[in-house]
C-alpha cells in the first residue's frame, strides 16, 4: 500500500483552494450538463459537484479563519456552524441556490423527511421530461425533445439547465469576491 507521502504532488492538494476545484470538477460538469440538457446523468453530477463545491469552500473559509462565517448563525443552539449553516445562509439569499442544494441533498439520500422545509424532498423530484408546449424555447430545443427538470415543492417544474447555469455565476462570483 502508498503511503500518502508517496502520491505525487501531494502538497498541491493541500492547497487546493476552491475556486481550483471548481475549475477543475464543478465547472466541468456544468458544461456537460448544459450542453447535453437532456441527460439526466450530467445534470444530477452537476448538482451534486456545485454543493460540494459549498462544501469546500466552507473547509477553505474555516481554515483562513474569513469573517464570513461570523455572519452565519448555527441551527439547534449549536456553538459551531457546519457546512449545512453554510450552505442554508445561501439558500436564505438565493432560491435557485435552495433548489439545487435540496435536489442535491433529496439525490444523496433518496428522500428528505425531516422537519425541516425543503424545495426538493425526493430523488424523483429530479426527472427527464418532454419539452412541450410552454416549456419549449425555439432555436434552442429540439422538436419533441426532452430536459431534465427538478419539481419543487409547489408543483412547479424548472428546467434543471437554467438553475444549473444560474447558479454556476453566482458561484463563481462568490468565489471571485471571497478570492478563495
Amino acid at each position: 500500500m502508498m503511503a500518502i507521502t508517496e502520491i505525487p504532488n501531494y502538497g498541491r492538494w493541500l492547497s487546493m483552494k476552491p475556486s481550483d476545484f471548481f475549475r477543475q470538477v464543478t465547472d466541468p460538469n456544468i458544461r456537460e450538463a448544459l450542453l447535453n440538457f437532456d441527460d439526466y446523468r450530467l445534470a444530477v453530477n452537476a448538482i451534486l459537484t456545485i454543493d460540494a463545491t459549498y462544501g469546500v469552500l466552507f473547509d477553505y473559509l474555516q481554515k483562513v479563519d474569513h469573517p464570513l462565517l461570523m455572519q452565519i448563525t448555527a441551527r439547534n443552539n449549536r456553538r459551531s456552524i457546519d457546512d449545512s449553516d453554510f450552505k442554508e445562509h445561501f439558500a436564505q439569499q438565493d432560491q435557485q441556490f435552495a433548489v439545487l442544494r435540496d435536489a442535491a441533498y433529496a439525490t444523496k439520500h433518496g428522500r428528505l423527511t425531516g422537519s425541516k422545509a425543503r424545495l426538493v424532498t425526493a430523488a424523483a423530484d429530479i426527472a427527464i421530461g418532454g419539452v412541450g408546449c410552454g416549456d419549449m424555447i425555439c432555436g434552442h430545443d429540439p422538436l419533441g425533445g426532452d430536459a431534465v427538470f427538478i419539481q419543487t415543492g409547489n408543483q412547479n417544474l424548472v428546467r434543471a439547465e437554467f438553475l444549473i447555469e444560474d447558479v454556476s455565476k453566482s458561484t463563481q462570483a462568490l468565489l471571485q469576491q471571497l478570492n478563495a
